[in-house]
């Protein structure tokens, strides 16, 4: 964080998204563990968004520290969009939480559902950080889930100039920016791909953060980790917290 290296993520950090492009250079020999929980007779979604969400997440990771993603492929291809239901995402987070991750991203959002705010609820409870992306609605939007939970840290969109992202949700529950405009990937050939734009891109970085802290203190409650990086977060925005910056950046370290 500010003035200091930060370590290297420990332990397994779990994410929730559609599936990855194995194949993809930037997840070639990379630690990452593959499962899917996905209803019966569901056509498997496409895998751009996983991929991305996943190489950003790998980023922060080096292959000989002591970390590990888990990537839970729940999603599925309906009306020519990606989709999950809340049966899977449920089933996943279940299944990340038998697994004792300490830290699991959500670059996903979606309308409130009770079984979700419930698990959620628990695996905070036990000690896992939860972190969600805020939502591309536009700031006039009504609050998407699980962002908006107690038991989630909501992470909105910043460009380079640290300008909020255009089509970010807003709202009393974000908790901190990153960047997420912009993002430059590359495709399977190493060719840059079209830049990536949104808060499911600011969100494994926030992540990211979360997990080198826990590496740093071993800290185990999620309300700690989260009370010591809104103190370490640069405020942008309105003096203090605010609705479109939450706390403010974090210095991640990618």
């Amino acid at each position: 964080m500010h003035g200091s290296t930060a370590p290297a993520p420990r332990g397994i950090i779990g994410m929730v998204d559609t599936g990855l492009d194995a194949d993809h250079p930037g997840l070639v020999g990379r630690p990452i563990e593959t499962q899917t929980v996905r209803g019966p007779g569901h056509p498997a979604a496409r895998t751009q968004h996983g991929t991305d969400v996943a190489i950003l997440l790998t980023r922060g990771i080096q292959t000989d520290d002591q970390a590990q993603i888990i990537a839970i492929d729940a999603f599925h291809r309906r009306g020519g969009s990606d989709n999950a239901d809340s049966f899977d995402l449920v089933g996943a987070l279940d299944l990340l939480a038998q697994r004792n991750v300490r830290v699991v991203n959500l670059s996903l959002a979606g309308p409130a559902n009770a079984l979700l705010e419930r698990i959620g609820q628990a695996m905070q409870q036990r000690g896992t950080v939860l972190v969600a992306a805020a939502g591309n609605d536009g700031p006039g939007a009504e609050a998407r889930y699980p962002a908006a939970y107690s038991w989630a840290v909501a992470v909105t969109a910043i460009d380079r100039d640290e300008r909020i992202y255009a089509r970010a949700n807003r709202g009393s529950h974000i908790a901190f920016a990153a960047p997420g405009v912009r993002i430059q990937l590359s495709d399977k050939a190493l060719r840059p791909a079209a830049p990536r734009s949104g808060t499911s891109y600011a969100a494994p970085l926030v992540t990211l953060a979360f997990a080198q802290r826990i590496a740093r203190e071993d800290v185990v409650k999620p309300q700690t980790v989260l009370a010591a990086l809104s103190v370490e977060a640069r405020d942008l925005g309105e003096p203090g917290h605010d609705p479109v910056f939450g706390w403010g950046r974090l210095s991640c370290s990618p």
